[in-house]
């Protein structure tokens, strides 16, 4: 025994399976789609197979033969949502609609690699400013191990380091070489003033890159160049589009919302933020910092979680305030009033970006306009709770509070 759906005719196995399939296809909501026992009683002298219930129009319309107005072509061609005939293999993309369109050829990675000042000496080494490979290998070694100037320094003076006649000797030699590399994102600071009452033990400033020109250079990195994507998209488990598949941002509903406010063939890069404030050193210094680094939803999550990759690039290092308040409520007022203006000032080229759009390139050199709305911030409960100005029984993500939470026993 088979169950028909009430609106559209499809066949289930069970009654189960029959509401199923209404709940996921939603015929019961759909524009021109009405229970076929109405239609069998409005048009009882004509066979329900001369109908085809179109999307969009808000009554059925009968056929050519019926005496009335004929369907169109357009209506016939586009009649059904769900195909119910028997299911192809594989998954169902449907791209947004003109969403991502190319305006333009830029530069790509290369170019400016080639475009910079010390192409022609590249020509001839490839390491410069380095004098070769073993000698580069070495730098990228003591700079990227968090070593301070002094422990380099320690290590330069060592006697089996000064037999590979390195070019540099010092640690401050090994920066000013570095410098000379092809630029990326310059750092800025700002000196943060704290309130006359209220101040500081140490100065607070706060250290910060351009966020537009950081994810520019993300963008234009040639290892995503098959992992970035801009086009938002519909994702179904077969053509007969019941079940949905949510494997990236965007295939989400918050994405394709997004897509749809913005101008067409607008690019959206959803913006990933994540900060976390970290001890350095406990018994030395007591040394804190707290950074903030940005990514893009674009690039595939499986990539974006290596580490290796270096796919989470860092956009600012927020102060850690040491006020000589004694009371600790005032002092915690006191830093999440700074966290705020901290943040407010790295990210506001993100929110005028997100508001008139930015043409920017990707690992191909294809230019784009570009909108930046945030997508993820990536916090512990602390901090959510300090973003959303709520109170730490209060949820940062809800209206609820903690009298709301009930009694799970």
């Amino acid at each position: 025994m088979s169950f028909s759906c009430p609106y559209c005719g499809h066949l289930c196995k069970t009654e189960a399976g029959c509401r199923s399939h209404v709940k996921q296809t939603l015929c019961n909501y759909k524009p021109g789609l009405v229970p076929l026992s109405t239609l069998s009683s409005l048009f009882s002298s004509t066979s329900l197979s001369s109908f085809s219930p179109a999307l969009g129009s808000s009554s059925p319309r009968p056929s050519s033969n019926s005496g009335l107005d004929p369907w169109t072509e357009e209506e016939q061609e586009n009649f059904m949502d769900v195909d119910h005939t028997e299911a192809d293999s594989g998954p169902v993309q449907i791209p947004f609609p003109n969403a991502s369109q190319i305006v333009g050829q830029g530069a790509t990675f290369m170019d400016d690699f080639n475009d910079d000042r010390f192409a022609d000496e590249r020509g001839a080494n490839l390491y410069y400013p380095f004098a070769s490979r073993p000698e580069w290998e070495t730098a990228s070694f003591l700079l990227n191990f968090s070593l301070s100037m002094q422990e380099i320094d320690v290590y330069l003076k060592l006697d089996l380091t000064k037999k590979n006649n390195l070019s540099f000797q010092t640690a401050q030699r090994l920066h000013d070489l570095a410098d000379l590399l092809p630029p990326v994102a310059s750092w800025k600071s700002r000196n943060m003033k704290t309130l006359p009452l209220y101040s500081s033990k140490t100065p607070l400033v706060l250290y910060y890159r351009d966020a537009i020109e950081v994810l520019q250079d993300l963008m234009k990195s040639p290892l995503i160049c098959d992992s970035l994507h801009f086009t938002p998209m519909q994702i179904f488990e077969d053509s007969r589009k019941l079940v949905r598949v949510y494997d990236s941002w965007l295939s989400g509903e918050r994405a394709l919302k997004m897509q749809s406010q913005y101008p067409e063939g607008a690019t959206l890069l959803g913006v990933v933020l994540s900060s976390d404030k970290t001890t350095v050193s406990v018994i030395t210094g007591n040394r804190a910092a707290h950074p903030l680094l940005i990514s893009l939803a674009n690039i595939d999550s499986d990539l974006l979680s290596k580490a290796s990759l270096h796919l989470f690039s860092l956009l600012a290092l927020l102060p850690v305030p040491k006020y000589i308040e004694r009371k600790t409520s005032i002092r915690g007022v006191l830093e999440n009033r700074l966290y705020h203006e901290c943040m407010d000032i790295v990210l506001e080229p993100l929110k005028v970006t997100a508001r008139i759009g930015c043409m920017m390139s990707n690992p191909v050199g294809q230019l784009r306009v570009c909108y930046t709305p945030l997508a993820s911030a990536i916090v512990d409960t602390p901090e959510a709770s300090l973003i959303a100005c709520t109170g730490g029984k209060d949820s940062p993500f809800t209206k609820a509070i903690y009298k709301n939470y009930g009694d799970s026993s």
